[in-house]
């Protein structure tokens, strides 16, 4: 069905660019590179056998953000935040992004054969029995204890109210003189451990439900959604809690194509609209056009950015020439305070920005882009390369064990989520995405790990 739906798509674009070179007098080369963007996406997705994986997720993030988006840009004469970009500038960043593409799929190619697993294998693995999640009463209390205490200090530093508007988020932090890095490394932890005690209780009602209370089930359901409701949150974790809930609730699908499709839908229409809910002026009505419209609050506005900076990127590195892994230490190293490192760098798309006097310095950098920044035009595709590895090996592994009916692991429960952030990732800028998704993870892996560890010594002791 998937490569149906492809080849009614690839009739339909081909139309649009045709259209576009002889009465918009666009030019050839700029259409066509675009078309084998998206064609090359499109093929990724039409080609992959799971009904959702973190490589389609790659392929759908090239589909909007470096084919559809800055087509309309192209068109509109309106990328953001440069205003215009140059026609062999488009083919310039258009070919890389081709060429990083051929990157990505040359070690798929390779890995192909070496990452499928015996089941044997899988079932013997260390991995698996290390993070194995069995059924508890007493690990499942004590995580609940944690939950709501999570979701207790969530309220009381946001304020109830405040937690469905993205604009108020943190309304109270001043009355308890919270300062910002202090803020985020709560925000980051106890979201995390709510997101892994949600779909604790969706695994555990799955697996156990003559154990586990439909009533309780819903109760936990809501709390979950409060806590993370939809305008009162950053948009990567709205992809990463709700895809997180959604795919645990229904990991297989009638129709392979439903996931990726509302992935698609989501990233074009929701995504922008919920850009809105950043602003104190927020209202409904703004936040439906923007969803709708392709205007500069849509497609040619700072939600699609991606383009733009990986262009910009190529003007940074030949003006100011490549940082050799400063950006990157920065973002592996998060974590350490300013106090400690006085000239730590900001994120890559702030470097940018300020080097190339932008107005407004808060914009992405995408994951291709960081790879030229830090080591050149060879570092982004080595990135590409590093990054084709691990989403081979992830993809493999959650459909073996989901295959093998193994859902009660950690990281087959953390996989849906990480869909949701690999678009964080891949947006940009690393130095954020990085440290939001690893404050996310080590939140239920710390929850995950203290009450194993609590189950263990009481078993010892039984012994």
């Amino acid at each position: 069905m998937k490569k149906i739906i492809f080849y009614f798509i690839a009739i339909f674009i081909l139309s649009v660019f045709a259209i576009s070179v002889t009465e918009l007098g666009m030019d050839a080369w700029v259409s066509l590179t675009f078309a084998i963007i998206f064609f090359q996406s499109l093929a990724g997705i039409a080609q992959d056998k799971y009904a959702y994986s973190l490589n389609q997720f790659y392929w759908l993030f090239n589909v909007v953000f470096f084919s559809i988006a800055p087509f309309i840009q192209y068109v509109s004469n309106v990328f953001p935040w440069v205003g215009s970009i140059s026609e062999i500038e488009i083919i310039t960043t258009n070919t890389y992004i081709i060429l990083a593409n051929l990157s990505y799929l040359a070690v798929r190619l390779f890995y192909k054969g070496k990452v499928k697993e015996k089941p044997e294998s899988i079932i013997k693995s260390s991995l698996k029995s290390r993070w194995k999640i069995d059924y508890s009463s007493n690990y499942f209390r004590r995580t609940f204890f944690i939950f709501l205490v999570c979701a207790g200090v969530l309220i009381l530093v946001t304020g109830f109210g405040n937690l469905f508007l993205r604009a108020n988020s943190w309304g109270n932090a001043s009355q308890y003189s919270i300062n910002s890095s202090f803020r985020l490394v709560i925000d980051k932890f106890v979201r995390g451990g709510i997101l892994f005690y949600v779909l604790l209780t969706i695994l555990y009602f799955q697996l156990f439900r003559a154990k586990i209370n439909m009533l309780w089930f819903a109760f936990i359901l809501l709390i979950g959604i409060v806590t993370n409701f939809p305008t009162g949150i950053p948009r990567y974790m709205v992809g990463g809690f709700y895809f997180g809930v959604l795919i645990n609730m229904k990991r297989q699908f009638k129709y392979n194509y439903l996931p990726i499709l509302f992935a698609f839908l989501a990233l074009c229409f929701i995504f922008p609209a919920l850009g809105t809910t950043r602003s104190a002026e927020y209202d409904v009505n703004k936040s439906l056009v923007s969803a709708i419209s392709p205007s500069a609050s849509g497609y040619t506005g700072g939600n699609y950015d991606s383009y733009t900076m990986l262009s910009e990127s190529f003007r940074y590195t030949d003006s100011f020439g490549i940082t050799w892994g400063r950006q990157l230490l920065g973002s592996l190293f998060f974590f350490m305070p300013r106090t400690l490192w006085p000239d730590k760098p900001t994120g890559s798309g702030d470097t940018i920005a300020k080097a190339q006097n932008y107005v407004f310095a808060n914009v992405g950098c995408p994951f291709l882009a960081e790879g030229v920044v830090n080591f050149g035009y060879l570092g982004g595709l080595g990135f590409i390369i590093i990054l084709s590895v691990i989403v081979c090996r992830y993809d493999s592994f959650y459909w073996n064990m989901v295959k093998l009916k193994i859902t009660n692991n950690f990281w087959v429960l953390m996989y849906p989520t990480t869909m949701g952030f690999l678009i964080f990732i891949l947006r940009g800028d690393l130095l954020s995405s990085l440290s939001y998704f690893i404050g996310i993870a080590v939140g239920g892996i710390s929850i995950f790990f203290l009450n194993k560890q609590k189950a263990k010594r009481r078993l010892l002791q039984k012994i």
